[in-house]
This record gives C-alpha cells, structure tokens and sequence, in this order.
C-alpha cells in the first residue's frame, strides 16, 4: 500500500496510516527521519565529519558487502595489494556514506550553495552548453562516481531543465520521503519500470531536456558485450538507442570530489547520433564511444567508484547472486 500524502503532515489521519504500515517499514522510516533531521540541522562540513565517523563501522559490519567490493577492486586493478585494497574500498564506502547524507540534505540546495560547493571549469561548461544549444535535448553518460545523484540536482539549480528517472523504493515510506524532494527541485520525473519509459524518454529530450542515465550497470540479458575496465561488462544498448530516436547528442559525464570537498562535474566531448545508420548499430556504435572517458575517470578516482553496486557491471549475466549492496537511488 502507498498512502498519498504529504510526508511531512502529521495528525490523525498520518498516525492511522503509519500504522497500517508493515512494522519492518515503519522502524526503517523512522531511521531515516532521524538521519534527514540530524543532517538537515548539522552544517554541511559537520554533517560530512559524523558520515565519516559513522562510514568505518558500517564497513566493518558489513563483512560480505566489503570482501565483495575488495574482490572487485583486485579484479580491475590485478596488481594491487590486498590492503591497499581494502583502503580503497574503505575510501568508497565512505564517500557512499557521504553521497546519502548531501543527498538527504537536498532541501537545502540552493542556487546559491550549488555555485559555492560544485566546479565545472570552462571547458567543460563549453561542452555542456554546446550540446544543449542544439536544442535537441541531451543525455548524459553517467558512472557511479563521486555523488552522481547530486550532479544532476546542482544542474537543475543552475538552470539547466532536467528531467530525472527514478527508481521506486520497496518502502512505502521511503517514496513519500523522496517525492517530497523531488517536488522541491521542480523537475520532470519518470519511473524507472513504466511502462512507456522510452516513449516518455524521447518526448522529454524532444523537448530539450537533459536527462542523465548510469551506464555501468550489467544488462539484465543479453544485448552488447563492450570492453570495460580490463574486461568484458554487458551492457544494454537502450541510451544509444533513445539518442538515436531523439537525434540527441550524448556527453560522458561524471563527478569528483577534489581536494577541499566540492564536487567536480566533468563533461566531454558530445558524441552525435548518426540517422542514416541502422539504429541499433548506431547505438551500439554510441554505447561504446561512451566507455572510454568514463573508464579512464573510474582508474583515476577509484576510492570515489560504488564497488558495493548489486548489479556489479562485470558480473555474467547468468550469476544472479546478491552480493554487495545497492545505492536508494533518489532521483
């Protein structure tokens, strides 16, 4: 059951249909409620120092979680130690810890703290705006690095019109929590399992919105075997194939954080749909001019990656365990 309404109003009716809530549910929200208090109260560098209090005993407790990650991380970079190793997992869990915490404090991004706390240097911003320019809409690449989700909230505040897919949470209460920030950024949203996804997907880059799509993610089936961090990922083709429909160019784009706790966001160069292609080779063509940039950003930040993703890109197909864990994506 999800109840309709507002989150934040309490009373009567709230309290009624609190109840009716599975109990598992109810003590999951109320943890999350607490944390989006404490870190709402906190400035932003206090609420930053208690995530980094709190990240190493999270690592620690979760024993699975982190091997998984560890044995990732020793798969992409065959030469490393395991204790440097775990240091870069460590490292990862830490910034994931971080990437909960400013995502929870979305309320409080502004304009004004967005141009304080992010970069883009001019380059990048040349590219960025050269592709929107066109008027085409435009997708961005992304990777799950540094804090992606909050990238896309600091182009919205920036003025750029996005438009954000988002995933349903098996809580209830966690997809009221998380609507209520998405009607304070304003923007469009599609559910990530619509039905008519890609059709909702073309219209708004038709549009000229931006919409930004995690590509490092293993295809659910079978469909393109591309190279990716020494190795052979499955991907799906479906951002190829929306840019071709759309005529809209794609950018690889991801974050960082440099030295002082900004966030970094990098944009390269566009890559253009070719119309007189047979669409599913040219979104093949697309997908795999997206991996390079993207990659070579991953080994040079990669205490900043997600090791911990459930569908871990270089996973077969075909191996359906559980292992790690997966971000809530807000947006």
């Amino acid at each position: 059951m999800i109840c309709q309404h507002n989150p934040y109003k309490q009373g009567e009716q709230g309290g009624l249909e609190n109840r009716m809530h599975h109990p598992r549910h109810l003590a999951e929200f109320a943890a999350l409620k607490f944390l989006s208090n404490l870190v709402n109260v906190l400035p932003q560098s206090a609420a930053l120092k208690l995530g980094s209090v709190v990240a190493p005993v999270g690592f620690q407790i979760g024993r699975n979680r982190r091997l998984a990650a560890e044995q990732r991380i020793r798969q992409v970079f065959r030469d490393l130690s395991e204790v440097d190793a775990t240091r870069i997992a460590r490292q990862s869990y830490r910034d994931l810890v971080w990437h909960l915490i400013e995502i929870l404090r979305t309320p409080k991004v502004t304009r004004k703290w967005v141009e304080q706390n992010t970069l883009i240097d001019q380059d990048d911003r040349r590219r960025l705006d050269g592709a929107v320019a066109l008027d085409r809409g435009c997708i961005l690449a992304v990777p799950h690095l540094a804090n992606w989700d909050l990238a896309g909230i600091a182009l919205e505040q920036l003025g750029y019109p996005m438009t954000f897919i988002y995933r349903n949470q098996k809580n209830p209460l966690f997809n009221r929590h998380l609507n209520a920030m998405r009607r304070h950024i304003g923007s469009e949203t599609i559910e990530r399992d619509d039905p008519m996804l890609f059709r909702k997907t073309i219209r708004s880059l038709r549009k000229g919105n931006i919409i930004a799509i995690l590509v490092d993610l293993r295809s659910r089936q079978n469909d393109l075997k591309v190279p990716f961090l020494g190795h052979t990922a499955d991907l799906a083709r479906g951002l190829g194939l929306m840019a071709h429909v759309a005529g809209c160019p794609v950018l690889p784009a991801y974050t960082t954080r440099p030295a002082g706790g900004r966030l970094q966001l990098h944009f390269k160069a566009s890559i253009m749909p070719n119309r007189k292609m047979d669409r599913n080779a040219d979104a093949e063509r697309i997908m795999r001019a997206t991996i390079p940039p993207l990659e070579a950003a991953i080994r040079a930040n990669p205490e900043q990656y997600f090791w911990f993703n459930k569908r871990w890109v270089l996973e077969p197909i075909d191996n359906q365990s559980a292992d790690g864990i997966t971000a809530g994506r807000a947006y």
